[in-house]
Order: C-alpha cells, then sequence, then structure tokens
C-alpha cells in the first residue's frame, strides 16, 4: 500500500505540473479489481466482463446478416479468451458474404458452440518469463487455430495477434499455409499479409512476405 499511496501521488502530482484534469467519477483508488473495456483487470489477471457473457448467451439466433455480424463483432472482441475461434465461427463467418445468409444445422451448432465457449473463457494472466514456453500455431484451408503454451499459464499477444518469435521456423509454415491453402487462390503480397497480420506478429513480418 505504501508504493501504492506513493505512485498515486507522483501521478497527480504531474497530473497538477501540466495541467491535466481527471474526473472523479471515472477513477477508482485502492481496489484490487477494475473494470475497463469490458475486461475484468486485477493483479496481472484479465478476464471477459460477466455483463458481456450474459449477453453473448442471451445473444437470439441471427435471422439478418446485421444481428450475425453484431453477435461475431461482440465475441470477436473476446477471441482471445476462446482456443480455436477462427474455426468455431468458421460457418458463422461464411454467412456474411454477400447473398451467403442461409441459417442451417451446421450455422445453429457453430453459434452453440460459440456461446459455450465463452461461456468457459480462461483467466488470462500476464506471462512469466522466468518460465520456459513454447508457442505453437497451426493454419488450415478453413482457419487459423494458435495457442501460446506456458509452464505456468496465459497467451502471449501482441495487440490481439499471437506473437511469433522471429526465430521461430513456424512463421514459415504459417505463410506457406496462409498464400499456398487452396482457398487462397493467388492472394498476392497485399492480401496474404492482411490475413498474417490478422491474427500474428512477429518483427520483420513484411520483409519476409515480401
Amino acid at each position: 500500500m505504501d508504493d501504492y499511496t506513493t505512485h498515486l501521488e507522483q501521478v497527480l502530482h504531474v497530473l497538477r505540473l501540466n495541467c491535466f484534469y481527471i474526473k472523479l467519477s471515472k477513477c477508482s483508488f485502492g481496489v484490487d479489481t477494475i473494470d475497463y473495456l469490458g475486461h475484468i483487470i486485477s493483479a496481472g489477471e484479465l478476464w471477459v466482463d460477466p455483463t458481456k457473457l450474459e449477453a453473448m448467451t442471451a445473444w437470439p439466433t441471427p435471422t439478418t446478416v446485421k444481428q450475425l455480424r453484431g453477435f461475431l463483432g461482440l465475441t470477436g472482441y473476446y477471441r482471445r479468451f476462446v482456443k480455436d475461434y477462427s474455426l468455431i465461427a468458421s460457418p458463422l463467418t461464411d454467412l456474411l458474404k454477400k447473398e451467403g445468409f442461409s441459417w442451417s444445422t451446421t450455422a445453429e451448432a457453430s453459434f452453440s458452440t460459440l456461446k459455450k465457449a465463452m461461456t468457459e473463457a480462461p483467466v488470462l494472466h500476464l506471462l512469466d518469463f522466468d518460465l520456459p514456453f513454447t508457442i505453437e500455431a497451426d493454419a488450415s484451408e478453413f482457419g487459423i487455430a494458435s495457442a501460446h503454451i506456458s509452464a505456468a499459464y496465459g497467451f502471449l499477444y501482441f495487440k490481439h495477434m499471437l506473437y511469433i518469435s522471429r526465430d521461430s521456423s513456424v512463421r514459415l509454415d504459417i505463410l506457406r499455409e496462409l498464400h499456398d491453402a487452396k482457398m487462397a487462390g493467388h492472394p498476392g503480397e497485399k492480401r496474404t499479409f492482411a490475413r498474417v497480420a490478422a491474427s500474428f506478429y512477429w518483427p520483420g513480418m513484411r520483409s519476409d512476405i515480401h
């Protein structure tokens, strides 16, 4: 608590020196958890806001593309919490194509599975770099499944993208799968970069694709 008080005093002092103001109703002091941008944050932990989970599980079966897009937009915001999110949601994202909306048993199964996966979303922890960890990734014609595996827990992400080590051979496998897969067609440099950058990050990615 002494460190907390010291840091708080330093922050308030800097704000005062630079004539900045904060809204008291937007502030929380001396708390163990805080609600921020649809997440609950505590000491080194992050999980989905329960009210958002309620909204996802109560979402009615979409009857229009707009309703489906809203559901995928909400769940997609929390995709980092769900292993194989893109694979689970693939039948639903296919319905977003022009003139492609036609609800089916496959779509209903995907819809229900995605809801269930959201209710089982884990609590994410900050990565402990003192422990050994590996990164595994798998790309296919239908989606990208990826996960960070630590000796303890957690995922290694950079701005919502799975971080791949610059020295890892996995990045070459990712490029090969996303560029050479049957569904890829002839994507070209820009489209390949967009596909890779949507889910992954590593230093020098653009030059590798080029």
